[in-house]
């Protein structure tokens, strides 16, 4: 796959985070809120050795799960879906422009593109928009 690299755009994410570490993003408010409900680390600790918490933060500074919403630079990248049949999973493919790593995220049929996705190479979190034929 080719490596195209566009001018950042801002885009608005959804971080799920919980006691100040960031566990899922995505595009929508309500689909981070799906991710964190379905996260391993949300659940209740003295049940699960995995789980962090299963309450919500009833103000900024409160423990607890909450929703941030954060303006970021993305990058658009062109990204491959492979799709499986009913015995296998779908994955998207694609390649970060800054590192140039290659990577296969899961791909279910509820996705729908622009996907976001992130890399944290050189010590940085960055986002990318996975489209299409760019």
């Amino acid at each position: 796959m080719e490596i195209s690299i566009t001018m950042p755009t801002t885009t608005i994410v959804y971080i799920g985070r919980c006691n100040e570490r960031d566990y899922v993003f995505a595009l929508d408010r309500g689909v981070a809120e799906k991710l964190v409900r379905q996260h391993f680390a949300f659940g209740n600790p003295s049940c699960d050795d995995y789980a962090v918490s299963n309450k919500w933060a009833l103000s900024d500074t409160a423990p607890g799960w909450k929703i941030i919403t954060q303006e970021v630079d993305t990058l658009k990248i062109e990204v491959e879906l492979k799709v499986g049949d009913e015995d296998e999973t779908s994955h998207v493919a694609w390649t970060c422009p800054v590192c140039t790593k290659a990577f296969s995220d899961d791909w279910t049929s509820g996705d729908r593109l622009p996907i976001l996705l992130s890399c944290g190479c050189n010590d940085k979190s960055k986002f990318l928009l996975g489209v299409r034929n760019m």
